[in-house]
């Protein structure tokens, strides 16, 4: 299993082998979630599939890295910005 960065699951969540998940993503539920999980994906197998918003996204990764004395820079944002108008349109 591969987990991009900035991404998060619930516990007890449940994975096959080999499974890839993009960044970004917010996951949950015991249900076994789908073999590729694209960027910014928020929800489980059984709820269906969400787009995780940009801006809350962000918000979040400002926080959690805020934490750590670093703040996202420009280029990690737009960075970001990028790669959520590739995976959702």
């Amino acid at each position: 299993m591969i987990m991009g960065d900035h991404s998060k699951c619930g516990i007890n969540t449940t994975f096959n082998t080999g499974t890839t998940v993009g960044i970004n993503c917010n996951l949950y539920g015991s249900t076994i979630h789908k073999k590729h999980i694209s960027s910014f994906t928020w929800g489980s197998a059984v709820d269906d599939y969400t787009t995780y918003k940009l801006d809350k996204a962000l918000a979040v990764n400002n926080t959690v890295m805020s934490r750590r004395q670093h703040n996202l820079s420009k280029y990690e944002k737009e960075l970001l910005e990028n790669i959520f108008q590739l995976t959702t349109g």
